[in-house]
Parts: C-alpha cells; sequence; structure tokens
C-alpha cells in the first residue's frame, strides 16, 4: 500500500494543485457582464425575498432558467453578498463533475484512466478561466455527467436510486440552460444501446419513468414562469407583450436561437466554430483528443467494440449541435467536456509506447514551451506592480517540474508536465492578470466610492449593461432613462459614461463627485496588455450629481 501511494503521490500532488487553482479566481471582481447580471439577479431574489420571478432594475427579467440563480441566492443567504459566495456553489458543482467523471471512468474502464480524465478535465483552459469568470457552465458539466453516469447504473441494472438521481439531474440540467441540455444525456444512452445493440433495452418502462421524472422535477422551473409571466398576459418582455414564459422556456430560448429567429438572436457562426475553439478551449489536450476521436471513430467503423459509447455519442452529438447552430459562444463546450477527457484519457492510458507516444511528447513539451514563454513575454509587457509573487510563482513552477521529473518517467511525466503548464499559466492570470484588469474595470471600483462616500442616497444608471456595477452596490440602483431625467427629483446621484454625460452637460449643470478610467472591453488586446499604451485603450467613467 505505501508503494502504491508513494507511485500515485505526484498524481494526487497535480490533482490537488489543479483543485487550489481552479479556486484560486474565487474572489477576482467581475470583469465580464454576464456574471455581474447573474449575481445580480440572484442579489435582488434575496433583497425581495421573491424566488420565483427574475428582475434586474426592476423590470422582468427573461433569459435563463433559474436553477443557478436559486443556488446562488441560497449562497447569499448562507454568507452575504459577495464576488466569492456567488462563485463558491458554481465551484462546488464543478468538483461535483470531476467526482463523477472519476466515478464513471472507473466504473468503465479502471482507476487510472479515471484519474486521467479527472486531471485533464480540471486543468483545460476554458475550465479553468470559466472557473473565474462563472456563468452556468460548471452547474451544467456536472449535471450532465452525473446524469450519464446514474442512467448507465441504470442501463446495466435497474434500480430506483440511480433512477432516481439521474433523472433529478437531468431536470436540474433543464432548469439550468433549457431543453437543449437533454440531448448529451439522451445521445450518450441511445448510442450506448444503439452500438452495442441492444434495441430491446431501449423500449424497457424505465426510461418512460425516467423521462416522466425528468418532467416532474423541472416542474419548479415551469411554476416559476408561469407566476411571472403566463398568469400576467399583459406584461412588456422583448419590447412585446403577451409572452409566454413557459412557451420561451420550451422553444425560444433552445429552438429559437439554433435556428436564430427567436427574441435574442446573433450573427450567423461558421460549422468549424467549434472545431478552431477547442484547439485553445480544450489545451492542452486538444491534440490528444483529436487523436482519440479518430482512433475511437476507426474503431467503430472497423467493427471493434469499445467499452462503453456513452462518451462518444454524447459529446460528439452535443458538439454536432453546437457547430450546427447559428448561436455559438466558446464557453458552450464546457458542458461535454467530461466526455472529451475521458474519450481523451481512455485511449492514452494504453498508447505509452512507439512512434505515436514519442510523437504526442514532442507535442505536449512545445506546448508546454510556448506556455512558458508566453507567460513570461505577456508579463514584460504588462509590467505589473506585483513583479515579487511572478518571481515566486515561476521558481514553485520549476521546484515542481524538477520534483515530477525525479518521481515520475515516460509519458506520465510530460502528461503531468502539461498540467502543470497550464494551471501555472491560469495560477498567473488569476493571481496577477485579473486583478490587474479588474482594476481599470468601472462597474468594479466605482461601488468602492458609492459603498464610502455615498451611503443611503439614491443611485442611478442610464445603462442596463452595468449589471456588476448594479451588485456591487450595497443600495438598490435604478435604471433612469434620460428623456425621463428631467421628471425625477432635483437630487440625483448617476453613474454614467463619457457619452451620456456629454448628452447630460448640455441640459443641466452637472457636479463630477468622481472619475474612474475603465478598460470598455471584454477581448483583451494588446493596446492594454502593453503598459506604455495602456492609457490609450481605456475610457471614463464618471459617478455625478445634478
Amino acid at each position: 500500500m505505501p508503494v502504491q501511494l508513494n507511485k500515485n503521490l505526484p498524481w494526487l500532488l497535480v490533482l490537488l494543485l489543479a483543485v487550489a487553482v481552479n479556486f484560486s479566481g474565487i474572489n477576482v471582481a467581475f470583469f465580464t457582464d454576464d456574471p455581474g447580471l447573474y449575481a445580480a439577479l440572484a442579489k435582488n431574489m434575496v433583497l425581495h425575498g421573491n424566488y420565483w420571478e427574475l428582475f434586474s432594475y426592476g423590470k422582468d427579467w427573461l433569459d435563463k432558467p433559474h436553477f443557478p440563480f436559486w443556488m446562488a441566492a441560497l449562497s447569499f443567504k448562507l454568507f452575504g453578498f459577495s464576488t466569492w459566495s456567488y462563485k463558491l456553489p458554481a465551484l462546488l458543482f464543478f468538483l461535483l463533475s470531476g467526482w463523477y467523471t472519476y466515478l464513471f471512468a472507473k466504473r468503465n474502464y479502471d482507476r487510472k484512466t479515471a484519474l486521467m480524465a479527472v486531471l485533464i478535465l480540471f486543468s483545460a483552459q476554458h475550465i479553468l478561466m470559466s472557473n473565474t469568470d462563472v456563468r452556468a457552465e460548471p452547474y451544467l458539466m456536472a449535471l450532465i455527467i452525473g446524469s450519464v453516469y446514474h442512467f448507465s447504473k441504470v442501463e446495466s441494472k435497474f434500480n430506483w436510486r440511480d433512477l432516481i438521481l439521474g433523472s433529478l439531474l437531468a431536470g436540474c440540467a433543464v432548469m439550468t440552460k433549457g431543453i437543449f441540455a437533454l440531448i448529451p444525456i439522451g445521445a450518450s444512452v441511445v448510442g450506448e444501446l444503439l452500438f452495442k445493440k441492444r434495441f430491446r433495452e431501449m423500449f424497457r418502462l424505465k426510461w418512460l419513468l425516467a423521462i416522466v421524472l425528468t418532467a416532474v422535477f423541472i416542474l419548479p422551473e415551469i411554476y416559476s414562469l408561469y407566476v411571472q409571466f403566463d398568469s400576467q398576459p399583459g406584461k412588456s418582455t422583448f419590447q412585446n407583450t403577451h409572452i409566454s414564459g413557459i412557451h420561451w422556456f420550451l422553444w425560444d430560448s433552445q429552438f429559437g436561437r439554433f435556428i436564430n429567429n427567436g427574441p435574442i438572436t446573433r450573427k450567423g457562426g461558421s460549422v468549424f466554430f467549434y472545431v478552431h475553439t477547442l484547439i485553445w478551449a480544450f489545451a492542452p489536450w486538444f491534440f490528444m483528443l483529436a487523436y482519440a476521436v479518430f482512433s475511437s471513430i476507426k474503431k467503430v467503423l472497423t467493427g471493434v467494440r469499445l467499452p462503453e459509447y456513452y462518451a462518444l455519442c454524447g459529446g460528439f452529438a452535443m458538439w454536432l449541435i453546437f457547430s450546427l447552430s447559428s448561436f455559438q459562444l466558446p464557453f458552450y463546450t464546457n458542458i461535454i467536456f467530461p466526455f472529451f477527457a475521458i474519450i481523451t484519457a481512455a485511449v492514452f492510458r494504453k498508447v505509452f509506447s512507439g512512434k505515436r507516444i514519442a510523437f504526442f511528447k514532442t507535442i505536449q513539451v512545445l506546448q508546454v514551451c510556448i506556455l512558458f514563454l508566453a507567460v513570461l513575454v505577456f508579463n514584460y509587457f504588462l509590467q505589473p506592480t506585483i513583479s515579487a509573487l511572478f518571481l515566486a510563482e515561476v521558481i514553485s513552477f520549476g521546484i515542481l517540474i524538477f520534483y515530477l521529473n525525479k518521481k515520475t518517467s515516460g509519458f506520465s511525466f510530460y502528461f503531468l508536465l502539461s498540467c502543470c503548464a497550464m494551471l501555472f499559466v491560469n495560477f498567473y492570470l488569476n493571481t496577477i492578470f485579473y486583478p490587474l484588469l479588474t482594476s481599470y474595470k468601472a462597474d468594479a471600483q466605482a461601488p468602492v466610492y458609492i459603498n464610502q462616500k455615498l451611503v443611503g442616497k439614491p443611485i442611478f444608471v442610464m445603462d442596463s449593461l452595468n449589471n456588476a456595477f448594479q451588485f456591487y452596490c450595497k443600495q438598490p440602483v435604478q435604471l433612469l432613462r434620460e428623456k425621463d431625467s428631467a421628471q425625477t427629483s432635483n437630487s440625483k446621484i448617476i453613474y454614467v459614461n463619457e457619452t451620456t454625460l456629454k448628452s447630460l452637460q448640455k441640459k443641466y449643470p452637472i457636479e463630477i463627485l468622481k472619475v474612474i478610467k475603465n478598460y470598455p472591453n471584454e477581448i483583451i488586446y494588446k493596446q492594454f496588455i502593453w503598459y506604455k499604451t495602456r492609457e490609450q485603450a481605456l475610457d471614463k467613467y464618471y459617478i455625478i450629481r445634478y
């Protein structure tokens, strides 16, 4: 037993490090709009004691189902309103996704494959990013892979516990992202039965029970939408009245987006979007994934039986849906990363010698070198004030690599080296770059002044996208339209951008209370990274009184 523990110690050490790095951004302030909006919605739930309806700036909000907001609201009730208490439940679900990935891979392969799959999942680039910039994906990862795991046990041998848990997790997935969340779950089960030619099994009563139970578990969402919209048809949403929240939930939020004709649309995407997205989003494992998928599909086509088809069918089906959709965003792929991690680990667990493994060793080393050099160059241009922290991180990374080189060998070393390289990059981002970035985010910085100097004053905004500002302000924030500004009381504290300020200055005497520098983009441009040109990339926000 001690020998086995000593052999696995480097793997367990890297796993603990991966968990720590994924949690290291828990207190980084919101630097994109969506997390600020979701946190503000959950905050409003708690402040008004209304957990069925969603409001932003006092107006009805209809875009996402309720489950993530209920989880964030529960955390707020327990721990108060803060960045970390918003992210905490999502990160716990992220850990749950790792646990279910481990259980599923161990059940269908072995412990080493399961551990490899978890490490791949926990060190994939977009997973690490998403655990700092938290949206709904950490919830979906756990709910989908968890549901598939329990249904795989039901498929082998019926039992009520797994049927209920699988259905509950599937229902919660629907209440997180909508009906499309059932696609990878259904495709996994159906694909497993089809490829193993267990056709009769598809028509067992247990699957009908699973569908019925899943429908029962989404009733809280149906009730919430009925209360807020369907029972009050006169409400105006999406610049229209007589909006059915239930119809939106079952159709517009999913199929409307897929065919791009719902209330919320985007410009048409490319069928190759999620190919080039995966190159960086699943880094440093993309090339291993591509080989693993190709190898698995080749086996399927040549009639070689795979241990399981859940991961391949669930992951590929959802990836295909994403690619065909006109509504494409990079973080959507995160929900199928547990499947991709399992596929990759299952293939490379057995490929430890020969020319192929030599090729992948080279690929992984090249990626590690590129990542390390990229951080060095990035830090040189960034010129952060906390240079001692960066030096400490570089030294720690070097010591870790030295330790792994002593304790592991062969492909195991290169695998763990790849994990550590991506963890190093993202620990740098979470501890040095993102804090610097948020110091130039007015939505996070302006409330610091307001909470100290303007306690109890009525606060207004004139842009509904200032959602992080709405969350971080300790007093309620009201949305004020410019055309209505003259109809309100004479004493108004308003948070505005430069364009709005100039417009108001033409009409009213304005007192500027505070000027805040702001980086206005979510994409990080080179002008901001280079410290000598950073000021040129900034605009200004103002806290004014008139």
